[in-house]
């Protein structure tokens, strides 16, 4: 792997701790936009610690489950290399470029994703060339719920500025 995943600058913050974390302090998460889980290493421990105290006959139950060679013989772990290239058609140096100067909206390096337009791609995967920038997960989020409208966009922000407090 390339130093630029080494995920020792970048911070994310715990929430079950709140503490602000490297990204190494967290385990990987697929299921999350950026890949890594929510919840630091420690409080995963103690989370899971918490479970096999209550729970101990299920914790029995699903060690001889997962004793079986067949259960885990199809399970692979993928890079975020290999991400990157697979649903984003981005090289690492692409990625790195992209990421320079943070979230295009607001400036923030947390959680960045890749945005892209889905009217060309729906879903996660993309053909590579609808890739509109790098944003937030708040300004993403936003942006979706927002259905990429610019009008929307206007009337929200004027609608705010209406109650404002001065």
């Amino acid at each position: 792997m390339g130093e630029f995943f080494c995920y020792t600058w970048e911070m994310k913050t715990c929430t079950r701790c709140k503490q602000r974390r490297t990204l190494d302090n967290y385990g990987k998460n697929s299921a999350n936009k950026d890949g890594i889980q929510n919840i630091c290493k420690m409080c995963t421990r103690e989370k899971t610690k918490e479970y096999a105290q209550k729970n101990p006959d299920k914790i029995r139950a699903n060690k001889k489950k997962y004793r079986h060679k067949e259960y885990n013989k199809h399970k692979t772990k993928v890079t975020p290399e290999q991400r990157l290239l697979w649903a984003y058609k981005l090289t690492p140096e692409q990625y790195k470029k992209l990421t320079k100067d943070g979230c295009e909206v607001c400036g923030s390096f947390e959680q960045l994703c890749v945005d892209h337009d889905h009217s060309c791609c729906p879903g996660r995967i993309t053909c590579g060339q609808c890739i509109r920038g790098i944003l937030c997960s708040f300004c993403n989020r936003a942006e979706g719920l927002l259905k990429s409208d610019p009008n929307r966009v206007r009337s929200l922000a004027a609608y705010l500025e209406r109650y404002l407090t001065p």
